[in-house]
């Protein structure tokens, strides 16, 4: 993934990555919609990048991803309402914040997240 993001800045500073001779004023290139691209691509790799080594660094909780008995959700319910934290219900369920935060909605007792959209997005 390294030596795609070196291409993909080489690519957005004007240069050849494989020469490292600058391009010409005209193309593709020169178009700063694409420089832009080029240089979001760049940053997403990286991003991702650092997001896999956190991710091997912390290893997700045990329960992450298995489903949701019955049980637990009346659990849930019980130590949500008893003003427990996401953060707090989290480390006893097992579960990411993210997933008691999607089930709780799920269980009507969290608003979801108010999603907005950008223009031409």
């Amino acid at each position: 993934m390294e030596e795609s993001v070196a291409i993909l800045r080489a690519l957005a500073a004007g240069f050849d990555p494989r020469t490292g001779e600058e391009f010409g004023e005209k193309g593709a290139w020169a178009d700063p919609r694409v420089t832009a691209a080029l240089t979001r691509a760049a940053d997403a790799l990286e991003a991702k990048e650092r997001r896999d080594a956190a991710r091997i660094e912390k290893p997700l909780p045990s329960a992450a991803g298995q489903p949701w008995t019955a049980e637990e959700d009346e659990r849930l319910r019980t130590e949500y309402r008893a003003a427990a934290t996401i953060r707090a219900l989290a480390e006893l369920h097992a579960r990411t914040r993210g997933a008691i935060s999607a089930r709780l909605v799920r269980l009507g007792l969290l608003e979801p997240p108010v999603r907005t959209v950008s223009p031409g997005a």
